[in-house]
């Protein structure tokens, strides 16, 4: 079935690979245990080509505590998704690196989402790809936007020293494409044919049957 779909796709005009775009990061700066959290957000990601508008924003809200966070203090809000602000239906996958530094400006410290980075994520309409993304389980028509990705955010509880006067940024990156078979899977995995990798395949079947639907 997948393959048939994928044949089917391959004859019909597609747009080139332009229309895969990543666009620009918003991120957050998070300073632990003895400053506060400040935040910054940046998006910079219009895309547009002849006759076809297409533009994808992310969506990136983030609330400044009242008091210094500590590891394994209060949820930290931060809501981040995207949205579909063109003309064509879209698909969407999501990247949020986090990345800790220790208080001597230098050290990476480990910092994963789930372990020392925790965040509500949101596993019914998001899938883990494995290969540091994140999929939306869905194809947004124009005006639509996707549920959050994830709401709040904080360090875990039990992180030792070296986590004290940390500082932790969390990037986020939204890559999005044109919801076409062929197109998406170029853009993303290089090839227009089913991914090798099995969960990226799971990923595959469930996103081919919804863009070829109406």
């Amino acid at each position: 079935m997948i393959a048939r779909l994928a044949r089917a796709a391959r004859r019909r005009p597609r747009l080139t690979l332009a229309l895969c775009a990543a666009f620009a990061a918003a991120a957050i700066v998070l300073e632990t245990t003895f400053a506060w959290f400040t935040g910054k957000d940046s998006v910079t990601n219009p895309l547009r080509v002849p006759q076809l508008p297409f533009h994808v924003s992310v969506v990136d809200e983030f609330a400044r505590p009242p008091a210094p966070p500590a590891p394994g203090g209060a949820w930290i809000p931060k809501r981040v998704g995207a949205a579909n602000d063109g003309e064509l239906r879209a698909v969407v996958r999501v990247l949020a690196l986090p990345m800790v530094t220790a208080a001597d400006g230098e050290t990476v410290l480990p910092a994963r989402l789930g372990a020392e980075v925790e965040a509500d994520m949101d596993s019914a309409r998001w899938a883990d790809g494995g290969d540091g993304y994140y999929y939306w389980l869905g194809v947004l028509a124009p005006g639509e936007a996707t549920d959050d990705l994830f709401t709040q955010v904080r360090l875990a509880a039990g992180l030792d020293d070296r986590y004290k006067g940390a500082r932790l940024v969390i990037e986020v990156k939204a890559e999005a494409s044109w919801a076409s078979v062929g197109d998406y899977r170029t853009g993303w995995w290089g090839s227009d044919a089913v991914p090798g990798n099995g969960t990226l395949a799971q990923i595959d079947g469930v996103l081919s049957a919804m863009v070829q639907s109406p």
